[in-house]
Protein backbone atom coordinates (compact mmCIF):
# COMPACT_ATOMS: atom_id res chain seq x y z
CA UNK A 1 0.00 0.00 0.00
CA UNK A 2 1.52 3.85 -1.11
CA UNK A 3 2.19 5.75 1.96
CA UNK A 4 -0.35 8.28 0.80
CA UNK A 5 -3.01 5.81 1.01
CA UNK A 6 -1.64 4.77 5.09
CA UNK A 7 -2.09 8.11 5.91
CA UNK A 8 -5.52 8.44 4.42
CA UNK A 9 -6.28 5.21 6.00
CA UNK A 10 -5.32 6.46 9.41
CA UNK A 11 -6.55 10.13 9.19
CA UNK A 12 -9.86 8.22 8.41
CA UNK A 13 -10.17 5.42 10.90
CA UNK A 14 -8.31 6.67 13.52
CA UNK A 15 -11.70 8.86 14.52
CA UNK A 16 -13.70 5.94 13.82
CA UNK A 17 -12.41 3.21 16.19
CA UNK A 18 -12.26 6.26 18.71
CA UNK A 19 -15.89 6.96 18.57
CA UNK A 20 -16.91 3.20 18.76
CA UNK A 21 -14.24 2.65 21.72
CA UNK A 22 -15.99 5.41 23.58
CA UNK A 23 -19.72 4.76 22.68
CA UNK A 24 -19.43 1.24 23.29
CA UNK A 25 -18.24 2.01 26.91
CA UNK A 26 -21.11 4.22 27.37
CA UNK A 27 -23.87 1.70 25.92
CA UNK A 28 -22.32 -0.69 28.22
CA UNK A 29 -22.84 1.44 31.16
CA UNK A 30 -26.63 2.46 30.20
CA UNK A 31 -27.09 -1.26 29.66
CA UNK A 32 -25.51 -3.14 32.40
CA UNK A 33 -27.91 -4.77 34.36
CA UNK A 34 -28.58 -3.22 37.60
CA UNK A 35 -27.80 -4.72 41.04
CA UNK A 36 -28.99 -4.60 44.07
CA UNK A 37 -27.29 -4.34 48.05
CA UNK A 38 -28.49 -4.03 51.59
CA UNK A 39 -26.94 -4.70 54.62
CA UNK A 40 -27.84 -6.08 58.35
CA UNK A 41 -25.48 -5.81 61.26
CA UNK A 42 -24.99 -8.14 64.12
CA UNK A 43 -23.64 -7.01 66.91
CA UNK A 44 -20.53 -8.63 68.55
CA UNK A 45 -19.50 -8.68 72.02
CA UNK A 46 -16.78 -10.30 73.79
CA UNK A 47 -17.95 -11.94 76.61
CA UNK A 48 -15.65 -12.12 79.87
CA UNK A 49 -18.33 -13.63 82.39
CA UNK A 50 -16.91 -16.10 84.56
CA UNK A 51 -20.16 -18.12 83.95
CA UNK A 52 -20.06 -18.72 80.74
CA UNK A 53 -16.25 -20.56 81.42
CA UNK A 54 -15.63 -23.27 78.59
CA UNK A 55 -18.96 -22.55 76.91
CA UNK A 56 -18.72 -21.78 73.33
CA UNK A 57 -18.63 -17.83 73.42
CA UNK A 58 -17.04 -15.06 71.59
CA UNK A 59 -13.88 -13.58 73.83
CA UNK A 60 -10.73 -11.59 73.41
CA UNK A 61 -9.96 -9.12 70.61
CA UNK A 62 -10.37 -11.44 68.23
CA UNK A 63 -14.52 -11.58 68.35
CA UNK A 64 -15.53 -9.62 65.62
CA UNK A 65 -12.94 -11.70 63.06
CA UNK A 66 -13.88 -15.33 64.70
CA UNK A 67 -17.81 -13.86 63.85
CA UNK A 68 -16.87 -12.89 60.47
CA UNK A 69 -15.43 -16.57 59.85
CA UNK A 70 -18.57 -17.75 61.16
CA UNK A 71 -20.72 -16.08 59.02
CA UNK A 72 -18.89 -17.42 55.84
CA UNK A 73 -19.40 -21.01 56.52
CA UNK A 74 -21.23 -23.13 53.87
CA UNK A 75 -23.40 -24.72 56.72
CA UNK A 76 -24.99 -20.96 57.40
CA UNK A 77 -25.41 -20.83 53.42
CA UNK A 78 -26.93 -24.03 53.32
CA UNK A 79 -29.42 -22.60 55.98
CA UNK A 80 -29.96 -19.19 54.56
CA UNK A 81 -30.70 -21.15 51.51
CA UNK A 82 -33.68 -23.60 52.62
CA UNK A 83 -35.43 -20.84 54.90
CA UNK A 84 -36.11 -19.06 51.61
CA UNK A 85 -36.35 -21.90 49.04
CA UNK A 86 -33.80 -20.78 46.44
CA UNK A 87 -32.33 -22.62 43.70
CA UNK A 88 -29.07 -21.90 43.49
CA UNK A 89 -26.34 -23.57 45.39
CA UNK A 90 -24.77 -22.80 48.56
CA UNK A 91 -21.55 -21.77 46.82
CA UNK A 92 -23.35 -19.52 44.95
CA UNK A 93 -25.47 -17.95 47.62
CA UNK A 94 -22.24 -17.48 49.72
CA UNK A 95 -20.17 -16.04 46.64
CA UNK A 96 -22.76 -12.70 47.15
CA UNK A 97 -22.74 -12.54 50.59
CA UNK A 98 -20.16 -10.19 51.72
CA UNK A 99 -19.64 -10.58 55.94
CA UNK A 100 -17.02 -7.61 57.14
CA UNK A 101 -16.27 -5.75 60.21
CA UNK A 102 -18.28 -2.43 60.13
CA UNK A 103 -14.98 -0.21 60.40
CA UNK A 104 -13.55 0.00 63.79
CA UNK A 105 -16.53 -0.61 65.52
CA UNK A 106 -17.33 -4.50 67.16
CA UNK A 107 -20.32 -4.50 64.94
CA UNK A 108 -20.52 -6.79 62.19
CA UNK A 109 -21.63 -5.79 58.46
CA UNK A 110 -23.61 -8.51 56.34
CA UNK A 111 -23.92 -7.39 52.45
CA UNK A 112 -25.64 -8.98 49.93
CA UNK A 113 -25.97 -8.76 46.69
CA UNK A 114 -28.69 -10.05 44.48
CA UNK A 115 -30.81 -8.81 40.87
CA UNK A 116 -34.17 -8.02 43.34
CA UNK A 117 -34.34 -5.69 46.56
CA UNK A 118 -36.23 -7.87 48.24
CA UNK A 119 -33.96 -10.80 47.47
CA UNK A 120 -31.17 -8.68 48.35
CA UNK A 121 -33.07 -7.91 51.97
CA UNK A 122 -34.22 -11.10 52.96
CA UNK A 123 -30.86 -12.80 52.02
CA UNK A 124 -28.84 -10.15 54.49
CA UNK A 125 -31.85 -10.51 57.05
CA UNK A 126 -31.47 -14.44 56.98
CA UNK A 127 -27.97 -14.53 57.63
CA UNK A 128 -27.62 -12.39 60.25
CA UNK A 129 -30.64 -14.16 62.30
CA UNK A 130 -29.57 -17.40 61.23
CA UNK A 131 -25.71 -16.97 62.63
CA UNK A 132 -26.83 -16.04 65.96
CA UNK A 133 -29.77 -18.54 66.20
CA UNK A 134 -27.13 -21.58 65.54
CA UNK A 135 -24.72 -20.02 67.89
CA UNK A 136 -27.22 -19.95 70.49
CA UNK A 137 -28.30 -23.58 69.74
CA UNK A 138 -24.50 -24.54 70.04
CA UNK A 139 -24.39 -22.69 73.55
CA UNK A 140 -27.25 -24.81 74.88
CA UNK A 141 -26.36 -27.73 73.02
CA UNK A 142 -22.88 -27.39 75.61
CA UNK A 143 -24.82 -26.21 78.71
CA UNK A 144 -27.14 -29.77 78.36
CA UNK A 145 -23.88 -31.41 77.59
CA UNK A 146 -21.87 -29.99 80.71
CA UNK A 147 -24.80 -30.39 83.13
CA UNK A 148 -24.97 -33.90 83.01
CA UNK A 149 -21.55 -34.30 82.75
CA UNK A 150 -21.35 -32.46 86.32
CA UNK A 151 -24.31 -34.13 87.44
CA UNK A 152 -22.39 -37.83 87.39
CA UNK A 153 -19.28 -36.10 88.40
CA UNK A 154 -21.33 -35.20 91.87
CA UNK A 155 -23.16 -38.82 92.10
CA UNK A 156 -19.74 -40.38 91.78
CA UNK A 157 -18.13 -38.64 94.24
CA UNK A 158 -17.83 -40.46 97.98
CA UNK A 159 -19.94 -39.48 100.50
CA UNK A 160 -17.13 -37.88 102.74
CA UNK A 161 -16.42 -35.53 99.00
CA UNK A 162 -20.32 -35.09 98.89
CA UNK A 163 -20.16 -32.37 101.76
CA UNK A 164 -16.83 -30.83 101.16
CA UNK A 165 -15.83 -28.71 99.06
CA UNK A 166 -15.57 -30.56 95.98
CA UNK A 167 -19.20 -31.13 96.49
CA UNK A 168 -20.41 -27.64 96.86
CA UNK A 169 -18.18 -26.55 93.54
CA UNK A 170 -19.90 -29.03 91.70
CA UNK A 171 -23.26 -28.14 93.40
CA UNK A 172 -22.46 -24.36 92.62
CA UNK A 173 -21.59 -25.14 88.78
CA UNK A 174 -24.62 -27.08 88.14
CA UNK A 175 -26.75 -24.00 89.73
CA UNK A 176 -24.95 -21.79 87.24
CA UNK A 177 -25.51 -24.04 84.29
CA UNK A 178 -29.68 -24.50 85.71
CA UNK A 179 -29.21 -20.61 85.76
CA UNK A 180 -28.00 -20.25 82.01
CA UNK A 181 -30.22 -22.91 80.34
CA UNK A 182 -32.86 -21.61 77.47
CA UNK A 183 -30.71 -18.48 77.56
CA UNK A 184 -29.35 -16.63 74.03
CA UNK A 185 -25.62 -16.48 73.34
CA UNK A 186 -24.75 -12.76 74.54
CA UNK A 187 -21.61 -12.62 72.01
CA UNK A 188 -23.98 -11.71 69.35
CA UNK A 189 -27.11 -9.78 68.33
CA UNK A 190 -28.76 -8.84 65.53
CA UNK A 191 -28.00 -4.15 65.86
CA UNK A 192 -30.52 -3.90 62.93
CA UNK A 193 -32.37 -5.59 59.90
CA UNK A 194 -31.84 -4.69 56.34
CA UNK A 195 -35.11 -2.47 55.27
CA UNK A 196 -34.15 -1.37 52.02
CA UNK A 197 -31.59 -2.06 49.19
CA UNK A 198 -29.25 0.24 47.14
CA UNK A 199 -29.34 0.39 43.69
CA UNK A 200 -25.75 -0.95 42.07
CA UNK A 201 -24.24 0.55 38.81
CA UNK A 202 -21.04 0.16 37.05
CA UNK A 203 -19.32 3.72 37.72
CA UNK A 204 -19.74 5.59 34.73
CA UNK A 205 -16.71 7.57 33.96
CA UNK A 206 -13.93 5.53 34.83
CA UNK A 207 -15.37 3.12 32.23
CA UNK A 208 -15.93 5.76 29.56
CA UNK A 209 -12.35 7.70 30.90
CA UNK A 210 -10.38 4.13 30.05
CA UNK A 211 -12.36 3.22 26.80
CA UNK A 212 -11.31 6.88 25.75
CA UNK A 213 -7.71 6.61 27.06
CA UNK A 214 -7.30 3.37 25.46
CA UNK A 215 -8.72 4.51 21.88
CA UNK A 216 -6.18 6.95 21.73
CA UNK A 217 -3.23 4.47 23.08
CA UNK A 218 -3.82 2.35 20.20
CA UNK A 219 -3.97 4.99 17.88
CA UNK A 220 -0.89 6.42 18.76
CA UNK A 221 0.59 2.73 18.93
CA UNK A 222 -0.95 2.28 15.34
CA UNK A 223 0.56 5.72 13.96
CA UNK A 224 4.03 5.23 15.08
CA UNK A 225 4.21 1.51 13.62
CA UNK A 226 3.11 2.84 10.47
CA UNK A 227 5.76 5.30 10.61
CA UNK A 228 8.34 2.54 11.25
CA UNK A 229 7.25 0.91 8.72
CA UNK A 230 7.33 3.49 5.72
CA UNK A 231 10.96 4.14 7.53
CA UNK A 232 12.42 0.60 7.05
CA UNK A 233 10.61 0.53 3.39
CA UNK A 234 12.13 3.04 1.92
CA UNK A 235 15.33 1.66 3.60
CA UNK A 236 14.88 -1.91 1.74
CA UNK A 237 13.72 -0.13 -1.61
CA UNK A 238 16.89 0.24 -2.93
CA UNK A 239 18.67 -2.82 -2.23
CA UNK A 240 15.52 -4.92 -3.17
CA UNK A 241 15.04 -3.42 -6.85
CA UNK A 242 19.49 -4.31 -7.52
CA UNK A 243 19.10 -7.56 -6.05
CA UNK A 244 15.19 -9.28 -7.30
CA UNK A 245 16.70 -9.72 -10.72
CA UNK A 246 19.50 -12.09 -9.76
CA UNK A 247 17.51 -13.88 -7.35
CA UNK A 248 14.81 -14.89 -10.05
CA UNK A 249 17.37 -16.01 -12.50
CA UNK A 250 19.01 -18.38 -10.16
CA UNK A 251 16.00 -19.40 -8.95
CA UNK A 252 14.89 -20.32 -12.18
CA UNK A 253 17.75 -22.31 -13.14
CA UNK A 254 17.38 -24.52 -10.12
CA UNK A 255 13.87 -25.22 -10.68
CA UNK A 256 14.69 -26.47 -14.19
CA UNK A 257 17.62 -28.20 -12.99
CA UNK A 258 15.36 -30.07 -10.30
CA UNK A 259 12.85 -30.70 -13.19
CA UNK A 260 15.27 -32.44 -15.35
CA UNK A 261 16.47 -34.64 -12.77
CA UNK A 262 12.92 -35.58 -12.00
CA UNK A 263 12.48 -36.92 -15.69
CA UNK A 264 15.41 -38.68 -15.65
CA UNK A 265 14.67 -40.92 -12.84
CA UNK A 266 11.20 -41.41 -14.12
CA UNK A 267 12.34 -42.64 -17.02
CA UNK A 268 14.79 -45.15 -15.58
CA UNK A 269 11.54 -46.74 -13.07
CA UNK A 270 9.50 -47.06 -16.20
CA UNK A 271 12.53 -48.85 -17.98
CA UNK A 272 12.88 -51.05 -14.98
CA UNK A 273 9.27 -52.06 -14.66
CA UNK A 274 8.85 -53.16 -18.16
CA UNK A 275 11.80 -55.52 -17.64
CA UNK A 276 10.05 -57.18 -14.66
CA UNK A 277 6.61 -57.37 -16.55
CA UNK A 278 8.39 -59.20 -19.41
CA UNK A 279 10.01 -61.80 -16.64
CA UNK A 280 6.80 -62.28 -15.56
CA UNK A 281 5.46 -63.46 -19.03
CA UNK A 282 7.75 -65.61 -19.72
CA UNK A 283 7.67 -67.35 -16.43
CA UNK A 284 3.72 -68.20 -16.55
CA UNK A 285 4.31 -69.24 -20.83
CA UNK A 286 6.94 -71.60 -19.43
CA UNK A 287 4.61 -72.75 -16.29
CA UNK A 288 3.21 -76.54 -16.52
CA UNK A 289 -0.54 -76.70 -16.54
CA UNK A 290 -2.96 -78.95 -13.50
CA UNK A 291 -3.38 -82.33 -14.04
CA UNK A 292 -5.85 -83.38 -10.97
CA UNK A 293 -8.53 -81.23 -9.04
CA UNK A 294 -8.11 -81.32 -5.16
CA UNK A 295 -10.48 -83.80 -3.60
CA UNK A 296 -13.66 -83.03 -2.41
CA UNK A 297 -14.44 -83.02 1.80
CA UNK A 298 -14.81 -86.03 4.00
CA UNK A 299 -18.13 -86.14 4.70
CA UNK A 300 -17.44 -88.35 8.05
CA UNK A 301 -14.69 -85.57 8.91
CA UNK A 302 -17.28 -83.00 8.74
CA UNK A 303 -19.88 -84.63 10.71
CA UNK A 304 -16.91 -85.56 13.18
CA UNK A 305 -16.02 -82.16 13.05
CA UNK A 306 -19.74 -80.74 14.02
CA UNK A 307 -20.46 -83.44 16.75
CA UNK A 308 -16.84 -81.98 18.67
CA UNK A 309 -18.63 -78.63 18.42
CA UNK A 310 -21.84 -79.47 19.44
CA UNK A 311 -20.16 -81.39 22.81
CA UNK A 312 -18.24 -78.84 23.39
CA UNK A 313 -21.16 -76.12 23.21
CA UNK A 314 -22.74 -78.44 25.73
CA UNK A 315 -19.68 -78.52 28.00
CA UNK A 316 -19.32 -74.52 27.80
CA UNK A 317 -23.18 -74.41 28.87
CA UNK A 318 -22.84 -76.58 31.95
CA UNK A 319 -19.07 -74.45 33.02
CA UNK A 320 -21.42 -71.56 32.36
CA UNK A 321 -24.28 -72.48 34.54
CA UNK A 322 -21.75 -73.91 37.19
CA UNK A 323 -19.76 -70.55 37.12
CA UNK A 324 -23.48 -68.85 37.87
CA UNK A 325 -23.93 -71.47 40.61
CA UNK A 326 -20.52 -70.44 42.11
CA UNK A 327 -21.27 -66.66 41.80
CA UNK A 328 -24.57 -67.08 43.61
CA UNK A 329 -23.00 -69.57 45.92
CA UNK A 330 -20.22 -66.35 46.79
CA UNK A 331 -22.69 -64.00 47.40
CA UNK A 332 -24.65 -66.31 50.20
CA UNK A 333 -21.65 -67.10 52.01
CA UNK A 334 -20.81 -62.67 51.97
CA UNK A 335 -23.95 -62.24 53.00
CA UNK A 336 -23.80 -64.76 56.08
CA UNK A 337 -20.50 -62.96 56.74
CA UNK A 338 -21.57 -59.79 57.21
CA UNK A 339 -24.61 -60.57 59.36
CA UNK A 340 -21.86 -62.93 61.65
CA UNK A 341 -19.90 -59.89 61.69
CA UNK A 342 -22.93 -57.78 62.57
CA UNK A 343 -23.49 -60.27 65.23
CA UNK A 344 -20.35 -60.32 66.40
CA UNK A 345 -20.02 -56.32 66.90
CA UNK A 346 -23.31 -56.67 68.97
CA UNK A 347 -21.97 -59.64 70.87
CA UNK A 348 -18.44 -57.63 71.85
CA UNK A 349 -20.59 -54.41 72.63
CA UNK A 350 -22.59 -56.42 75.28
CA UNK A 351 -19.80 -58.18 76.63
CA UNK A 352 -18.01 -54.29 76.82
CA UNK A 353 -21.45 -53.08 78.48
CA UNK A 354 -21.64 -56.03 81.04
CA UNK A 355 -17.91 -55.29 81.86
CA UNK A 356 -18.45 -51.46 82.61
CA UNK A 357 -21.15 -52.55 84.99
CA UNK A 358 -19.34 -54.84 87.05
CA UNK A 359 -16.47 -52.22 87.13
CA UNK A 360 -19.20 -49.62 88.78
CA UNK A 361 -20.74 -52.44 90.53
CA UNK A 362 -17.53 -53.25 92.02
CA UNK A 363 -16.65 -49.78 92.54
CA UNK A 364 -19.94 -48.81 94.84
CA UNK A 365 -19.46 -51.87 96.82
CA UNK A 366 -15.71 -50.70 97.78
CA UNK A 367 -17.31 -47.57 98.62
CA UNK A 368 -19.72 -49.22 100.65
CA UNK A 369 -17.13 -49.53 103.23
CA UNK A 370 -17.66 -46.44 106.01
CA UNK A 371 -14.49 -44.03 105.69
CA UNK A 372 -12.29 -43.39 107.99
CA UNK A 373 -11.97 -40.43 109.59
CA UNK A 374 -9.55 -38.06 108.76
CA UNK A 375 -6.43 -36.80 110.98
CA UNK A 376 -7.47 -33.25 112.11
CA UNK A 377 -5.37 -30.65 113.44
CA UNK A 378 -5.18 -30.45 117.78
CA UNK A 379 -4.95 -26.63 117.36
CA UNK A 380 -8.31 -26.04 115.08
CA UNK A 381 -11.81 -26.82 116.29
CA UNK A 382 -13.77 -29.05 113.85
CA UNK A 383 -17.39 -27.95 113.95
CA UNK A 384 -19.44 -31.33 113.72
CA UNK A 385 -20.12 -32.46 110.10
CA UNK A 386 -23.40 -32.39 108.55
CA UNK A 387 -25.93 -35.44 107.72
CA UNK A 388 -24.49 -37.09 104.74
CA UNK A 389 -26.86 -38.01 101.66
CA UNK A 390 -27.73 -41.92 101.38
CA UNK A 391 -24.65 -43.28 99.35
CA UNK A 392 -24.63 -44.60 96.09
CA UNK A 393 -23.34 -48.28 97.00
CA UNK A 394 -26.64 -48.83 98.08
CA UNK A 395 -27.80 -49.90 95.00
CA UNK A 396 -27.56 -53.85 95.43
CA UNK A 397 -28.89 -53.45 99.01
CA UNK A 398 -31.90 -51.55 99.23
CA UNK A 399 -34.34 -50.31 96.96
CA UNK A 400 -35.41 -46.61 97.14
CA UNK A 401 -38.88 -44.95 97.02
CA UNK A 402 -38.86 -44.09 93.46
CA UNK A 403 -39.02 -45.85 90.36
CA UNK A 404 -37.97 -44.88 87.24
CA UNK A 405 -40.93 -45.64 84.78
CA UNK A 406 -43.25 -43.48 87.22
CA UNK A 407 -41.45 -40.86 87.25
CA UNK A 408 -41.00 -40.50 83.83
CA UNK A 409 -44.66 -40.47 83.80
CA UNK A 410 -45.09 -37.70 86.13
CA UNK A 411 -43.06 -35.87 84.18
CA UNK A 412 -44.60 -35.96 81.33
CA UNK A 413 -47.74 -34.91 83.17
CA UNK A 414 -46.88 -32.11 84.91
CA UNK A 415 -43.75 -31.16 82.94
CA UNK A 416 -46.02 -29.00 80.60
CA UNK A 417 -46.53 -26.73 83.65
CA UNK A 418 -43.20 -26.43 83.81
CA UNK A 419 -41.21 -25.43 80.66
CA UNK A 420 -37.97 -23.95 81.63
CA UNK A 421 -36.84 -27.81 83.54
CA UNK A 422 -37.68 -29.92 80.96
CA UNK A 423 -34.45 -30.06 79.42
CA UNK A 424 -33.09 -30.47 82.73
CA UNK A 425 -35.44 -33.02 84.14
CA UNK A 426 -34.90 -35.75 80.42
CA UNK A 427 -31.23 -34.86 81.39
CA UNK A 428 -31.28 -36.58 84.62
CA UNK A 429 -33.85 -39.46 83.69
CA UNK A 430 -31.89 -39.93 80.94
CA UNK A 431 -28.97 -40.17 83.52
CA UNK A 432 -31.03 -42.31 86.27
CA UNK A 433 -31.77 -44.93 83.74
CA UNK A 434 -28.04 -46.50 84.06
CA UNK A 435 -28.32 -46.89 87.67
CA UNK A 436 -32.04 -48.39 87.58
CA UNK A 437 -33.30 -52.33 87.92
CA UNK A 438 -34.95 -54.03 84.70
CA UNK A 439 -38.28 -53.35 86.64
CA UNK A 440 -37.41 -49.53 86.96
CA UNK A 441 -36.40 -49.45 90.93
CA UNK A 442 -33.87 -46.37 91.48
CA UNK A 443 -31.55 -47.43 94.20
CA UNK A 444 -32.24 -45.33 97.54
CA UNK A 445 -28.73 -43.49 97.43
CA UNK A 446 -31.05 -41.50 95.00
CA UNK A 447 -33.66 -40.41 96.93
CA UNK A 448 -31.93 -37.19 97.72
CA UNK A 449 -31.58 -36.36 94.32
CA UNK A 450 -34.79 -36.54 93.26
CA UNK A 451 -36.66 -35.09 95.88
CA UNK A 452 -34.19 -31.84 95.18
CA UNK A 453 -34.43 -32.29 91.34
CA UNK A 454 -38.06 -32.92 90.57
CA UNK A 455 -39.28 -30.56 93.41
CA UNK A 456 -42.59 -29.38 92.46
CA UNK A 457 -44.03 -32.52 90.90
CA UNK A 458 -43.01 -35.20 93.50
CA UNK A 459 -43.66 -34.91 97.01
CA UNK A 460 -40.96 -34.92 99.61
CA UNK A 461 -39.54 -37.86 101.44
CA UNK A 462 -41.57 -37.95 104.92
CA UNK A 463 -39.92 -36.87 108.51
Amino acid sequence: MPADRRRTSLRIWGPVLLFVAVAGAAAYVALAPKHYRATAEVLVTSVTDARYKDLPVLRGPGAVATAVQLAKTSTLAESARQQLGLRESAAELLAHVHPHRAGSSTALDITATASTPSKAVKVANSFADLLVAEETAALNSAIIDQTTRTLEQLVRLPPGAKAGGQGTALRQRLATLRSLARSTNPSLRVLSHASAAQTVRPPAVPIVLGAFLGALLLGGLAGLLATARRRAGADRASAYDLSVTDHLVTQLEQRLADRIESLLAEQERLVAKEAELGARERALDEAPAPTQEPAPPDPARIAELESREQALAERLKGVTKRELELARRAGELNQREKELDARAGELEARSEELSRRAEELEELTAAAAPPEPEPQPETVPVPPAPPLPPNVSELPLRPGRWNLNELARIVEERGPDFPERQDEWQSYLFFLRSYAEPDGTVPASFDWLIEETFAGIVPAAAS
